[in-house]
């Protein structure tokens, strides 16, 4: 009951930003994202509140500068190289299922803003294109309904785990959850007559998403934790819901950018 009343909370908000843009969407993730920073800050074996504080004003001012600034070409180079070196991290990370730098702590301080800033600013820079509303909406709209159908699917039919990352995830829930997802959106794309370029978005989505949770999945089992927070209740934390947007939304921008 507590998942489902978050998620009643949680939806019609995420659609009214999207919509609004601007100083809504800009609030939210300043607030969404300094609470993810927080959340990291908590898992830490050795916490240290100067480097958080460091972070937190890193990630303020990354965000910002993305949100007042004009859209340029700086910006978006700056965000695709980011990208670029953030994808290859974890990828690494995930390939080795460790991650890099656990007894160093201001290394994981460093890849923390890497990870929230870069997705969260990415989102903020996409929002802001002409059809922005439309790539940030169907991405969206793929990463919920992967996530929804995955979860119907594994439990009704789930019999094949498919990473020892995610034990409960199984492969028959997964199947579902893209199939079911990529054919919604690709199916509005196709009855408002929308840039085709979406297509490549939402298959994209769909299967980033995914890797996005695995990467989560490695981030808490590394912690031996459960969840991050208790900040949604039914949901865990920021971290826990926002793992699939983090993961997505650099590769739309290196999209973005490659295919103007």
């Amino acid at each position: 009951m507590k998942r489902f009343l978050t998620g009643m909370i949680l939806m019609p908000t995420g659609v009214y930003v999207i919509i609004a843009g601007n100083l809504p969407l800009y609030g939210l993730i300043l607030i969404m994202g300094s609470i993810a920073l927080y959340e990291c800050h908590s898992m830490m074996k050795h916490p240290n509140h100067w480097y958080f504080l460091c972070a937190l004003t890193g990630f303020i001012a990354w965000v910002s500068n993305i949100h007042f600034s004009h859209i340029n070409g700086t910006q978006l180079i700056c965000l695709g190289l980011i990208s670029i070196l953030f994808y290859a991290v974890s990828g690494i990370e995930l390939l080795n299922k460790k991650l890099i730098g656990m007894n160093r702590p201001i290394l994981l301080y460093v890849k923390s803003v890497i990870y929230v800033s870069t997705g969260f600013s990415a989102l903020i820079f996409l929002r802001q294109l002409p059809y922005g509303i439309y790539i940030v909406g169907f991405s969206l709209t793929t990463i919920w309904f992967t996530d929804i159908f995955s979860l119907i699917g594994g439990r009704l039919f789930g019999r094949t785990s498919y990473s020892v990352l995610s034990p409960n995830k199984t492969v028959e829930g997964l199947i579902i959850g893209l199939g079911t997802s990529v054919f919604i959106n690709v199916c509005l794309v196709y009855y408002f007559e929308l840039s085709p370029l979406l297509y490549i978005i939402i298959g994209l989505s769909a299967l980033f998403a995914q890797i996005g949770d695995l990467y989560e999945s490695l981030i808490k089992r590394q912690f031996k934790i459960k969840d991050t927070s208790n900040f949604l209740p039914g949901h865990g934390g920021v971290l826990d819901r926002a793992d699939s947007t983090l993961y997505v939304f650099p590769l739309i921008l290196l999209i973005q950018w490659l295919m103007p």
